[in-house]
């Protein structure tokens, strides 16, 4: 989390784990119209198309509470929001046996020593906020900022950022999005509150 106390803003940035693993099955699965992502590197279950059509209806419920919820800031562990072994909490039979069945090569992964969990720590890190608000400030000419955003990171999957709510927002780990200042300072000038 990044902050300043002196003025009113917070980003806070985080690559968790459970929104990536969400997105890690769909792909597993071939459940993207578009593959953004080299990650994993192929479909790794075969199934139906009868059987894919209800996962990808489960999956998308789902995936838009989990959101929802964030958005919220639901910080409670929820059926929406609780993506570890077991899933038996989960009442759509086909996402359950995906996340099942995906769960043990998506955890490998993410711990491998340069897996999703270091990559996501290390994108955290990357983008120079302070210097994008002090920017700011100079080209708005304003002493003070007020403005709250919390920013989860996710591997791959998705082509570009998804705006969930005013203070919520989705995004890849993509350059043009993490590394761009211009990028950067629209999307903090946009929330800045009165």
């Amino acid at each position: 989390m990044i902050m300043d106390p002196r003025d009113n803003w917070c980003v806070c940035l985080s690559g968790e784990i459970d929104l990536n693993f969400m997105i890690y099955t769909a792909t597993a699965y071939g459940l993207f119209a578009e593959k953004d992502s080299k990650w994993p590197p192929e479909k790794l279950f075969e199934q139906p198309a009868f059987y894919l059509e209800k996962l990808h209806a489960q999956w998308t419920s789902w995936w838009n509470l989990m959101l929802k919820e964030r958005a919220q800031g639901a910080k409670i562990r929820t059926a929406a929001n609780a993506v570890s072994p077991p899933f038996d909490k989960l009442d759509s039979p086909e996402l359950r046996e995906a996340l099942t069945q995906a769960w043990p090569s998506f955890i490998r992964w993410w711990y491998m020593p340069a897996g999703g969990q270091n990559a996501m720590y290390y994108w955290e890190g990357v983008p120079n906020i302070d210097s994008y608000i002090y920017e700011l400030k100079k080209e708005l000419g304003r002493e003070y900022l007020s403005f709250r955003l919390n920013m989860d990171l996710v591997y791959g999957g998705i082509p570009e950022p998804i705006e969930v709510g005013e203070d919520y927002m989705v995004v890849p780990v993509h350059t043009n999005y993490i590394m761009n200042k211009d990028w950067w300072k629209q999307i903090l000038a946009a929330r800045i509150r009165e």
